[in-house]
């Protein structure tokens, strides 16, 4: 996101400039304040979020950044830096919201001139509201005031007597201000990120790893052998989930929709065809990514839920394959296994994957385990 350098690094700049401070400390505040950038900007490289969650991702650091430069001309601690750091991690996770706070109190600790004081307790505080309302929605407004009024007023004042700081009534009003600041806009902005953004997108999550999906339904409608090979994937991956810890929405993800492209006709150019029908309906970028990774399209390579659907997709296809051939004959579904595992982990693209040397014997014996169930496979 261009904005974050331009304005943390140009309005550290001007604001120093303005507060009279002399073209080294202005050059020096400039460095650090492009440091604090590139720190800030690292977790969002993988960032998941929908169009709507981008533009309240984007106010919110956009308002953190202007206050943590306009507080060079304010109080200290007056203004509420963490509540911006706060709603970036319900949208974008802890890391996100974590190097917020850090890039904005470090900014505003620059502007202002301050102590490393100041900064430890703008971070020190604003980290405490962002564990509790990141870590758990159903936190109440009580609980976290408590809690940040329990730690940081014994440690402002810890440290303000082992810093000899002069505790002036301003020192006391002004954190109170700040802090209640901060409560009133998460109070106000957090419910409507959670309806508007999460809980949307929760709910699209849910209905796209639906087989009752419209997409699924199409694809049920026109080509029965692909829905049901899918299904069938679908199930067994659903097993390694759980025995591998994976994650649901990549894994099932890829299992639904890697060729999901065969509804635009001819078994060609299936994963050019899937991306697009997905990229058509927003899909999480966790399934694009994934299925990028399935065709070993760019320059990913497997994660742990694309190399097992990689193993599963081969042998539904093998073992679907076999039961429309040989209709009424009994298969070795030991030596299919044999086969698929020793042909799938021989290639180079899976041995340079995530997988592991225990995620692989994982697998073959899941897989083994599963023969009652291969019987049903028509």
């Amino acid at each position: 996101m261009i904005f974050i350098p331009v304005i943390g690094t140009g309005g550290t700049a001007i604001v120093s400039y303005f507060r009279f401070f002399s073209i080294q400390e202005v050059i020096l505040n400039t460095i650090i304040a492009a440091g604090l950038c590139i720190v800030a900007e690292m977790p969002l490289k993988r960032l998941t979020i929908d169009s709507k969650g981008v533009i309240y991702f984007v106010y919110s650091y956009l308002s953190g950044l202007l206050l943590a430069v306009l507080s060079g001309f304010c109080y200290e601690f007056i203004l509420p830096l963490a509540a911006p750091a706060v709603l970036i991690g319900i949208l974008g996770g802890t890391p996100a919201g974590s190097s917020a706070l850090l890039l904005f109190t470090g900014i505003s600790t620059l502007v202002l001139y301050e102590s490393g004081l100041y900064f430890f307790m703008m971070f020190l505080i604003g980290y405490i509201l962002l564990m509790f309302y990141t870590l758990d929605r159903e936190v109440s407004l009580l609980s976290a005031v408590f809690t940040s009024l329990a730690v940081g007023v014994p440690a402002f004042y810890a440290c303000s007597l082992l810093s000899k700081a002069r505790l002036a009534p301003e020192n006391i009003v002004f954190p109170l201000v700040g802090l209640l600041l901060d409560f009133i806009v998460i109070l106000i902005m957090r419910p409507k990120i959670y309806v508007n953004v999460i809980d949307r997108r929760e709910n699209f999550i849910n209905s796209i790893l639906d087989p009752e999906y419209e997409l699924l339904q199409k694809l049920k409608k026109d080509n029965r052998k692909e829905y049901e090979k899918m299904i069938h994937s679908v199930h067994i991956a659903s097993i390694l989930m759980e025995r591998m810890g994976l994650k649901r929405l990549k894994l099932l993800g890829i299992g639904y929709y890697c060729r999901i492209g065969v509804l635009r006709g001819e078994n060609s150019n299936i994963a050019e065809k899937s991306l697009a029908l997905i990229h058509e309906r927003d899909f999480p970028k966790d399934i694009t990514d994934g299925i990028l990774e399935y065709y070993g399209l760019g320059s990913t390579r497997h994660s742990r839920e694309s190399g097992t659907l990689l193993i599963v997709n081969s042998l539904i296809s093998m073992i679907y394959d076999f039961k429309h051939r040989h209709k009424g004959k009994k298969a070795d579904y030991n030596i299919m296994i044999t086969s698929v595992m020793k042909r799938i982990t021989g290639e180079k693209s899976i041995l340079q994957s995530d997988l592991s040397l225990n995620d692989i014997n994982v697998i073959s014996e899941t897989l083994r385990k599963q023969a009652f169930y291969y019987d049903f496979i028509l």
